[in-house]
């Protein structure tokens, strides 16, 4: 889910367009979940004793009307980014949500590498072929071919005694 929605080009011919978009992407976001800790949601067991907190924190993304090309709206835009950086600082969401960013990285990453092996080295490529006649024929499952090439991938990198190359 976004932090924020800006809508560009409040200005000129485009700027019915933009004001409408904008209302549009408002109402959107009333019906999104909103993960725990995310601006206003509160983590499990996390309570404050100061109500007016919970009105400067917005319950939904925001929604941001703003022209580059005339300046409008950059201000108010700037302070809710600012806003939205202290909050996710002070509540620990940022350093979360940039952990489960590098998890999902490193494992995209590793997906990237294992097609490439599996594509690229010839050794691999030809048993992937092999491994792909066998799943085309009904001769083994999916998740058995995937071990299968997998166990390929494994053991054309590592030496004689078991250690990687």
């Amino acid at each position: 889910m976004a932090d924020v929605l800006v809508v560009n080009k409040a200005d000129g011919e485009t700027e019915t367009i933009a004001r409408r978009t904008a209302n549009e992407y408002k109402k959107a976001v009333q019906l999104l979940r909103k993960p725990a800790g995310w601006w206003g949601n509160k983590q499990q067991g996390e309570y404050s004793s100061n109500s007016s907190q919970n009105n400067t924190t917005p319950t939904s993304p925001p929604v941001q009307l703003v022209s580059a090309k005339t300046g409008f709206g950059l201000e108010e835009l700037w302070d809710t980014i600012q806003q939205y950086q202290t909050h996710a600082q002070s509540s620990g969401c940022l350093l979360e949500k940039r952990r489960q960013q590098n998890h999902y990285w490193m494992s995209k990453y590793l997906r990237d590498l294992v097609l490439e092996a599996a594509t690229k080295d010839p050794r691999i490529k030809s048993r992937k072929e092999e491994i792909e006649r066998s799943l085309d024929s009904g001769l083994v499952a999916p998740r058995v071919a995937a071990n299968k090439l997998w166990n390929s991938i494994l053991s054309s990198s590592t030496n004689d005694d078991g250690k990687i190359k």
